[in-house]
């Protein structure tokens, strides 16, 4: 396994400040109560690999908001803190690449636009008599400015705006990405997208153990095939029972959960992965095959693991993986109060002695 990013420094994000995590482990477990800031954590890890792409930015801000009247004004708006000045700023240090800051500042102000401009913000065609004279909206809007070692980048946001900021990236600045980082939130891999399962197809190695992991959610299941049709790639599940295959689509989101965390890690070797709420949609029958063959897979393909639970059966476990593993296995546990957030960090040793011996909640 890999230690990329040795530590993350938080002077403030979203309700996270002046908070720091530092000796990070080759898997690396958050854990604590709801809304203390573990997925902020991982939001910030991800934009550390990359922090001037928008491609990233507009997907850590939907991860985060709600499908219904989604608008990327509101959710650029949550990530900076409440009732403070519109600023991020956070820092990690990588071992290959050294220290990479971060720095967002946002003014908000109200303004006046035609409903052409408005149009082609949100990318419609206007219909109609082209000829009518153009009316005026008022409209508020974000100017937002990205600071790093790797560059700048500045863009608005308009409260009406659902098409995501775009802002091309060169191949010069691509090639300044720290490393391939992926990161899984709970609801990634329900709907259907199993776009990163081609990689694990073509390995007989992978394929093999992740055919027996599925086998944890349905013992008759032997394969997994791909078909191309018009252009589009569908994965389909070969059964023993059945002389048809049978779309992946129909299977519960606990198989589906499985293979979007494993076809992430085959695509991304020598990387970071960072997977939230990682017992969501899996059963506690199957929770023991699957987090292990997850710590082999990152051991093999060599990825720094960073992992958020709140379930006792999930870190019991992961913490219980055995001594090919534990050494490289640390929980950071995060508190928040009236005065602040705070961290404690043992490795998997001192968290087995808290929970076994002392019977201590590290969660």
């Amino acid at each position: 396994m890999a230690i990329l990013l040795d530590n993350l420094n938080v002077d403030c994000y979203r309700g996270l400040s002046h908070i720091e995590l530092t000796g990070f482990n080759h898997v690396n477990i958050l854990v604590g109560d709801n809304n203390v800031g573990k997925t902020s954590v991982m939001e910030m890890i991800f934009a550390l690999n990359a922090p001037y792409s928008l491609d990233i930015w507009n997907e850590i801000a939907r991860k985060k908001s709600n499908s219904r009247g989604f608008t990327y004004y509101s959710a650029y708006q949550t990530l900076f803190p409440i009732d403070n000045e519109k600023r991020i700023k956070f820092e990690g240090s990588f071992f290959d690449y050294g220290m990479v800051s971060v720095s967002v500042s946002a003014e908000e102000y109200n303004t006046t636009i035609s409903e052409k401009e408005l149009n082609r913000i949100n990318g419609l065609i206007k219909t109609g008599n082209q000829n009518s004279q153009d009316s005026y909206v008022d409209t508020k809007v974000l100017e937002i400015s990205i600071n790093s070692r790797m560059g700048e980048v500045e863009f608005e946001i308009y409260d009406f705006q659902r098409r995501p900021p775009r802002i091309p990236v060169n191949d010069e600045k691509k090639s300044l990405w720290a490393y391939n980082t992926v990161f899984l939130e709970p609801r990634d891999g329900l709907e259907n997208d199993f776009s990163y399962l081609k990689k694990v197809i073509l390995d007989s190695e992978y394929y093999s153990q992740l055919v027996e992991i599925l086998k944890e959610f349905d013992q008759t299941i032997t394969g997994i095939i791909a078909v191309e049709d018009m252009g589009r790639t569908e994965y389909y599940v070969r059964t023993s029972n059945h002389n048809t295959a049978i779309p992946i689509s129909v299977y519960g989101d606990g198989l589906k959960k499985a293979l979007i965390i494993f076809a992430c890690m085959a695509s991304n070797k020598d990387g970071i992965v960072l997977v939230d709420e990682i017992e969501s949609s899996i059963h506690t029958s199957a929770m023991k095959k699957v987090f292990l063959t997850i710590l082999n897979w990152a051991k093999k393909l060599n990825i720094q693991l960073f992992i958020s639970t709140h379930s006792k059966e999930a870190l019991n476990i992961l913490l219980n993986c055995g001594d090919e593993y534990q050494e490289g296995v640390t929980v950071f546990t995060l508190y928040r109060n009236e005065n602040g957030s705070y961290v404690r960090r043992l490795n998997c040793t001192e968290a087995l002695e808290l929970q076994n011996r002392m019977g201590m909640e590290i969660r």
